[in-house]
């Protein structure tokens, strides 16, 4: 069954109540912070910290996530052989800039399951990019290892690295490249899931006062090929959940599209499909099945 990774809530790692209290929220994963959320003197208070919630709180369908500190630094190895012995189902690679970096953190996730009695493969791997030679190298960063499933767009590093301040505007165009060229590695690489960056309220706005913008923002990276976003506020959490999931006459125009290409291809002929007006070819029909495949997810999920 396909895991959720519609919306990612970012909570600190080193506040055990933080951590506990987006478990009240219908996020699809939870993400541990050990590196820009917890100060170079609490890195090991941190870590243990989420080494504790792990193995302690009820954590659900939503996927344990841990945000490593960064593959160059003397705590991310630590890091990843701690969380993963104690049930984080993921590790976001942060800065990620090299296919290098990506092989030698499977690697490691290769032993840490043997040495926990671990399925190989269980653990998986997510990255942000948020550097110049980041976006450069996404193709081959994400096609790196088959346990890649989720790449993030983290735009407050990204504007930092080209030497700007964040456009906080709504439907901001200032990454549309970048996105673009985020979307495409993802698709050519298998990665399923491409997440946008969180979405901050401006100066004298509460999270709430947001959110139209945020759905604003939303339905357009979907039309780019996003299907997910991180968040900072539980209160955004409802909203990108509704915009990425299918309606229901989206779901039923799915299921009539696979069933109708499915028997003519049963039949040998699938060269003049219509459904609902619409011409079917290989392209719409697994575009279908995908939708579907979220659909399920979320149903079962609801369960």
């Amino acid at each position: 069954m396909l895991r959720l990774r519609r919306s990612t809530m970012n909570v600190p790692g080193n506040d055990y109540d933080k951590i506990q209290s987006v478990l009240q929220t219908d996020v699809d994963v939870v993400m541990m912070d050990l590196e820009d959320a917890v100060p170079e003197s609490q890195k090991d208070i941190g870590r243990a910290i989420t080494v504790k919630a792990l193995r302690e709180l009820d954590f659900g369908k939503r996927v344990r996530c841990v945000r490593i500190n960064g593959w160059e630094t003397p705590y991310a190895r630590q890091d990843v052989e701690q969380v993963v012995a104690a049930g984080a189902e993921e590790i976001k690679l942060t800065k990620c800039e090299a296919a290098s970096q990506v092989e030698e953190l499977d690697q490691l996730l290769t032993r840490c399951e043997q040495q926990n009695g671990i399925p190989a493969q269980t653990v998986k791997i997510s990255m942000m990019i948020e550097s110049p030679l980041g976006v450069l190298n996404a193709y081959q960063i994400m096609a790196a290892s088959p346990r890649v499933v989720a790449v993030s767009l983290g735009a407050g590093d990204l504007a930092s690295a080209l030497g700007v301040d964040r456009d906080l505007a709504p439907c901001s165009q200032q990454f549309l490249h970048v996105k673009q060229q985020l979307t495409l590695c993802a698709r050519a690489a298998g990665v399923r899931w491409i997440l946008d960056t969180s979405l901050v309220a401006r100066k004298g706005e509460s999270p709430t006062d947001a959110v139209p913008a945020l759905l604003e923002d939303c339905i357009q990276v979907k039309m780019m090929g996003f299907n997910g976003r991180s968040a900072i506020y539980p209160e955004h959490i409802a909203p990108i959940n509704q915009v990425f999931s299918p309606s229901e006459e989206e779901t039923r125009f799915a299921r009539r599209a696979v069933q109708t290409w499915e028997q003519g291809l049963a039949q040998g002929d699938v060269n003049s499909l219509v459904v609902d007006g619409r011409h079917l070819d290989i392209g719409k029909y697994e575009k279908a099945r995908e939708l579907l495949e979220l659909s399920d997810a979320i149903l079962s999920q609801q369960a």
